[in-house]
């Protein structure tokens, strides 16, 4: 069943929520309780690992990770098939927390894979 209080981000949004903040509406929906962000703990290595190689502090990427495995905030569920590509992994981890979208601002990233059940929703620029 499909749970609209369940949302996956593209990893483009953190990167330019934190670059270029007037595309930061997805990060701020988040961190102000509109929905809970799931992630995959190989998604979360993925992420903190762009973060750390756009040059973010070690205490800036100390508190991101704290802030993405917040229990109130996050769904952390065991990585799928390690041979799948990431990208189906995001759809994976959708399908099986029942999120109903997947936030980016470029739906194209996805469009080479099924997503019947999952709505790729493009993030809006402020």
């Amino acid at each position: 069943m499909p749970d609209a209080s369940l949302a996956v981000l593209d990893p483009a949004i953190f990167l330019r929520g934190i670059c270029a903040p007037r595309i930061s509406n997805p990060l701020s929906n988040w961190r102000d309780g509109k929905f809970r962000l799931v992630l995959t703990r190989r998604m979360l290595r993925h992420l903190l690992g762009l973060l750390r190689d756009i040059g973010l502090s070690k205490a800036s990427l100390e508190r991101w990770a704290i802030w993405l495995s917040h229990n109130e905030k996050v769904i952390l569920l065991p990585d799928g098939d390690p041979s799948n590509d990431l990208r189906l992994e995001y759809l994976e981890a959708a399908r099986r927390s029942g999120a109903m979208r997947i936030i980016t601002p470029d739906e194209s990233a996805f469009e080479s894979f099924s997503a019947n059940e999952v709505r790729i929703e493009r993030a809006g620029v402020e």
